[in-house]
Formats: C-alpha cells, structure tokens, sequence
C-alpha cells in the first residue's frame, strides 16, 4: 500500500511541477511579447 502511495505523489508532484512550468514559460513569452 505504501508503494502506491508513493506513486502517486510522484505523480501528483509531476503533474504540479509541469502545470508550474507551462505557467512560467507563458509569462515568459507574454513579457517578451510586451517588450
């Protein structure tokens, strides 16, 4: 049970650090837009 667990924070953490990214490099891109 454990090792599900684990998994799925692995996963979760995955998927927040991707969603974290995507936002970066869209205010990225609209600041260099604006400039």
């Amino acid at each position: 049970m454990e090792k599900g667990k684990n998994r799925m924070s692995v996963r979760q953490n995955k998927l927040g650090f991707t969603a974290l990214e995507l936002i970066l490099v869209l205010v990225i891109v609209g600041l260099m837009g604006n400039q």
